[in-house]
């Protein structure tokens, strides 16, 4: 039998508000790092699924990436978007747990369950 696995993230909500010169600095330096993490944990993921293809021929990162679009037109933070990359590597690659951390962090957490879905746990 396959084993199936969800990826929780625990995060805080973030609020918008009105920004400082300090504040907006300190976004624009979250803005380069989210991007940066965002890159590499593409290309693990892109790794990793290698040349598997999906049912139309379509390279199979085109599916990851499409949920992280969503994640990301929806306004959700970059934990979200790693989780989105994620989330069928663990049944559907030979990626590791401790690799996916590595990448993500510690607010994600694989857990192992009976169904092939992401889960994001706020």
């Amino acid at each position: 039998p396959v084993k199936k696995y969800v990826l929780q993230i625990s995060v805080g909500y973030k609020r918008k508000e009105d920004s400082s010169m300090e504040e907006m600095q300190t976004k624009e330096k979250q803005i380069v790092y989210d991007q940066a993490l965002y890159e590499k944990a593409y290309e693990f993921a892109k790794k990793k699924h290698g040349t598997q293809k999906r049912i139309g021929g379509d390279p199979y990162i085109t599916h990851p990436v499409g949920v992280a679009k969503i994640l990301k037109k929806e306004g959700y933070d970059i934990e979200y978007l790693i989780v989105a990359l994620f989330h069928d590597l663990l049944e559907d690659t030979d990626a590791t747990e401790d690799e996916i951390r590595s990448i993500a962090g510690e607010e994600v957490d694989v857990i192992e369950s009976g169904q092939s879905v992401f889960a994001i746990h706020i």
